[in-house]
């Protein structure tokens, strides 16, 4: 009786813990590209430490070129991307 009740507990427990690996999640989402425009660190770029110490990897490309008019232009010319 108790193996079969402690069964059932680590049953449960284990659905509770391992549903959301399994939920189905948005995915409108994930296309979508979102940029923080802004100046480099003053302290600049240390490779061997990357853009950012925190949990988020940072990343940094030149995807865009902003122009003499302040517009912004898409430079991954191979993708052929049209905004």
């Amino acid at each position: 009786m108790i193996k079969g009740k402690l069964a059932l507990v680590t049953c449960a427990l284990t659905l509770a813990f391992t549903s959301p690996l399994f939920a189905v999640s948005d995915t409108t989402d994930a296309r979508t590209l979102k940029l923080a425009i802004g100046p480099e660190p003053t302290e600049g770029f240390d490779p061997m430490l990357g853009w950012t110490h925190g949990s988020y990897l940072l990343l940094h490309a030149p995807l865009l070129k902003q122009n003499a008019d302040m517009s912004w232009v898409i430079t991954d010319g191979e993708s052929g991307y049209q905004p």
